[in-house]
């Protein structure tokens, strides 16, 4: 066996079929243009999410800019919610455009009216 090769377990949890177990291999290590195209989605779609959450701290102080010209500062409660109000949007938009993507396929689900 060679440095390329993939050794597959085939194993349903019932040990039935055609090998039992045994293992099997593929050469198949070259990357395609759907291998990158998946990173590079993958990759984005990380740096998007990030991007929106650590830009809360400037959202924040313009907020406070705008809607407190005196103080120039929101309260301690008020910058907690704001930022934890967008983690757990995050986490919902997550699970709500996941379950979605799921259900209906990721090209779908992206132009979901």
């Amino acid at each position: 066996m060679s440095e390329k090769d993939i050794v597959v377990y085939a194993d349903n949890g019932e040990n039935s079929g055609s090998n039992n177990g045994q293992s099997s291999t593929t050469t198949s290590t070259e990357w395609t243009w759907r291998d990158f195209r998946a990173c590079l989605v993958t990759g984005a779609g990380f740096f998007m999410t990030a991007y929106d959450l650590f830009a809360m701290n400037l959202v924040s102080l313009m907020l406070a800019y705008v809607y407190r010209s005196k103080q120039n500062e929101l309260t301690e409660n008020e910058e907690l919610g704001l930022k934890v109000s967008a983690q757990i949007g995050a986490i919902f938009g997550q699970l709500l455009f996941g379950s979605l993507a799921d259900r209906y396929g990721r090209k779908r689900s992206s132009w979901f009216p």
